[in-house]
């Protein structure tokens, strides 16, 4: 029993190179672990950074675009300027119109008239 509960020479060099073996293992693995996971960030930080040059780019072409726009409120006022101009060509068109029918209501009394005269004329 007390040979049992020795071990001797050559088994604690065997367990103590099956420790080494697993503890060079454990340190390749954390090694590539940590490599992984350096290279995944990387490739986050370029991702962020192509992101962020695309919406900085977009942010360039909006402020571009907003130049040419009119503000809601000079469209407002143009589009009620326009409005105000329509109704006074409208009001100008009738007014026009209804002098010219004064005016041929007047020249056919003088026709009729005219007429009426010359035919009174030829008569007597």
């Amino acid at each position: 029993m007390a040979n049992d509960a020795h071990i001797s020479a050559a088994e604690t060099a065997h367990l103590r190179e099956l420790l080494e073996q697993r503890i060079c293992a454990m340190e390749k693995l954390f090694h590539e672990r940590i490599t992984l996971r350096d290279r995944a960030l990387e490739l986050s930080a370029d991702e962020y950074h192509r992101r962020l040059d695309m919406l900085n780019g977009e942010a360039g072409k909006l402020a571009a675009m907003q130049v040419t726009y009119l503000p809601r409120e000079v469209y407002e006022q143009t589009v009620k300027n326009i409005e105000n101009e329509l109704k006074g060509l409208r009001d100008f068109r009738s007014n026009i119109i209804g002098k010219f029918s004064i005016i041929n209501g007047a020249i056919a009394i003088i026709v009729s008239l005219a007429v009426s005269l010359f035919v009174t004329m030829i008569m007597k």
